[in-house]
């Protein structure tokens, strides 16, 4: 599920919050990570997994590097559907073809979303699946030209 955490550089970043906390270091003291211990990175992947958002990471190729399970969950994907090296533009033909982007084609779909992710800038918007969930979905950058997204499920939000 997990990429080699060693080799992944996050910065400012959920992702990178996240390994600071675990580090329970200062995230304003280092500017980048590239090598946690085989212990954080095992700690890095329990809080990933026990968090109530979908976390994924992609590279600038905008191919899964690491997600949790939550991430496959709220998109209404079988476990298996995303493997680590997938191209999240694959995945967004599934989800297209699947009905999650009403009035547009399938093609029309992956392309605006080939765009959104492509433009690598941060972005949030509201993606209501076909069972009528409404997921927000949060991108931010990272320096290497990949990109973590975030989804938070506020469907009891939206129906108060």
């Amino acid at each position: 599920m997990f990429a080699n955490i060693q080799e992944v550089r996050w910065e400012n970043s959920f992702v990178s919050d996240l390994y600071h906390f675990v580090r329970k270091s200062d995230p304003k003291k280092s500017n980048s990570v590239t090598s946690p211990s085989v212990g954080e990175g095992a700690m890095l992947r329990s809080v990933l997994e026990n968090i109530d958002e979908g976390v994924c990471l992609l590279n600038e190729g905008l191919r899964y590097q690491m997600f949790n399970e939550k991430y496959v969950e709220m998109l209404g994907l079988e476990p298996g559907t995303i493997q680590v090296g997938d191209s999240f533009i694959g995945v967004t033909h599934i989800l297209a073809e699947r009905g999650y982007f009403k009035g547009e084609s399938v093609e029309q779909s992956v392309e605006r979303r080939r765009q959104a992710f492509g433009a690598k800038t941060p972005s949030e918007w509201i993606l209501v699946t076909p069972d009528g969930r409404h997921l927000n979905v949060h991108l931010s950058p990272i320096r290497d030209g990949g990109m973590t997204v975030r989804l938070s499920d506020i469907t009891s939000k939206k129906n108060a």
